[in-house]
């Protein structure tokens, strides 16, 4: 709690906080609802025309979120809790602030907008004067999964040992490293298209120079085939021409009575 109400005071701390009604500016419980909506807390759980309503006429959905702790000569305000003030403070709408668990059984400090003189939020130091017949509200903790219980002490575990400063750098560090591990995988895939890329090209150019080699090797085959039918062709018409006449229609009657009877 005390690091989710360092990072809301860092926020709003010395500006004016106005998340409720522009109508009505600055009020101190546009804090309180600026507050809640940092926790998460619906803000219809301190929903009230006035301020010390809030601790007054609570509803169910204020019992739910919100221990109610009277005001007693020993107790203290813990730091994240709504501090409600009676009238005596505020006039009728009386004035409701954010602890800082700072204090004693004397005063205490709280985080303010709207109060005195100097509007704008800051620190101020109460005496509990007039939270007489009121207390404050210290938010729950709500309860959560066994999973989410094991990732917060994984990410406390590592923000340990990293030495970070709370659990919002250490959330922020870990998105770091997955951006880099996603970068990484990134350049790794497009070495690996790369690759691929390489290697059809390699494959594609050893096929196409193979056959070239192949229709090389073709053409020259076919050339010297050619080449002996020239020369067969050349042997058949010289062996003619020493052959007599007789012979010659001796070969002719048996080719063509041959392809007669066949």
């Amino acid at each position: 709690m005390k690091d989710k109400f360092t990072a809301f005071f860092n926020k709003w701390n010395g500006k004016y906080c106005e998340v409720n009604d522009p109508s009505n500016l600055y009020q101190c419980m546009d804090l309180s609802y600026a507050w809640c909506d940092f926790l998460q807390i619906p803000r219809d759980t301190i929903r009230h025309l006035y301020a010390y309503q809030v601790y007054t006429e609570p509803n169910d959905l204020t019992v739910k979120y919100f221990d109610f702790i009277p005001n007693t000569p020993s107790g203290i305000p813990p730091v994240g809790s709504l501090v409600v003030f009676s009238t005596a403070i505020g006039g009728v709408a009386g004035h409701i602030s954010i602890a800082t668990g700072e204090g004693d059984t004397n005063t205490f400090n709280s985080f303010d907008q709207n109060f005195g003189t100097d509007k704008h939020c800051r620190i101020v130091s109460h005496t509990y004067t007039a939270l007489k017949g009121m207390g404050w509200l210290v938010p729950k903790e709500q309860g959560i999964s066994d999973d989410t219980k094991r990732a917060l002490e994984i990410l406390e575990q590592y923000r340990s040992a990293n030495t970070l400063g709370n659990l919002e750098a250490t959330v922020r560090a870990l998105v770091g490293l997955a951006d880099d591990a996603v970068a990484l995988k990134n350049e790794l895939l497009e070495y690996k298209n790369g690759e691929n890329l390489r290697i059809d090209s390699a494959v594609n150019k050893a096929i196409t120079e193979n056959n070239e080699k192949w229709q090389s090797d073709l053409n020259s085959a076919s050339k010297t085939i050619q080449e002996l039918k020239d020369k067969i062709e050349v042997l058949t018409l010289g062996q003619a021409e020493s052959m007599t006449y007789s012979m010659l229609f001796s070969i002719a009657w048996k080719k063509w009575w041959s392809l007669k009877r066949g």
